[in-house]
């Protein structure tokens, strides 16, 4: 039995991982997992943590999370654009 974590073949949107188990040569499960923008902890996509901003469903590994996304959901998604930013500005 194997995990194969990658993204499915021909998928086009925002990045996820999908947890694929294969036993015998046979898959067994397939999950696709989201990635909580406020610790950056990977979920199932089917979290009872989730919420709509923005017309985007955002998932959260926990109610804590979640809550601290819906009181400032600005400081989080900032925090993921200034990252790319100064990556970009690196190279």
């Amino acid at each position: 039995m194997f995990l194969n974590k990658e993204k499915p073949p021909n998928f086009r949107g925002p990045p996820l991982l999908c947890y694929t188990i294969v036993y015998g040569g046979v898959k067994i499960l397939e999950v696709e997992m989201k990635n909580d923008p406020v610790c950056g902890m990977d979920v199932k996509e089917d979290t009872q943590y989730n919420t709509l901003h923005g017309g985007k469903k955002m998932f959260f590994c926990s109610r804590d999370c979640q809550q601290k996304f819906i009181k400032n959901p600005d400081q989080y998604l900032k925090s993921k654009q200034g990252g790319a930013e100064k990556s970009n500005k690196a190279a």
